[in-house]
């Protein structure tokens, strides 16, 4: 037997350049709207943690023209006002229970009186 040798003859074939349309397909996200937590109901009186109490945190109660205000100390502006010293007293106390600290109370010129 004879081997023939074929020879391949290659044929160039123009590519044309394939144009390409890119769809941007926008994915939409399912947000889940996650339940809000439940308010804590405090029983009992809760104690101010151990992370305030190291901190000097001094409530200052005062008149300020016609109502008692309970401000922090070097603060400028009134946590909240009250038409009697007993209710910004009442409210200071609670302050010191939950975030830790003291009181001190103005008198109506000014002194500091407890």
């Amino acid at each position: 037997m004879k081997e023939t040798k074929k020879t391949v003859v290659k044929k160039e074939v123009k590519k044309e350049p394939k144009k390409t349309v890119k769809k941007e397909t926008v994915k939409k996200e399912v947000v889940k709207k996650e339940a809000a937590p439940a308010k804590k109901v405090a029983t009992k009186k809760e104690v101010a943690p151990a992370k305030y109490k190291d901190k000097a945190r001094v409530y200052h109660i005062s008149k300020n023209d016609e109502n008692w205000q309970v401000k922090l100390a070097g603060g400028e502006k009134a946590i909240k006002l009250f038409k009697t010293q007993k209710e910004a007293i009442d409210y200071a106390n609670s302050l010191v229970e939950t975030q830790g600290g003291s009181i001190r109370i103005h008198s109506l010129k000014g002194k500091i009186r407890k």
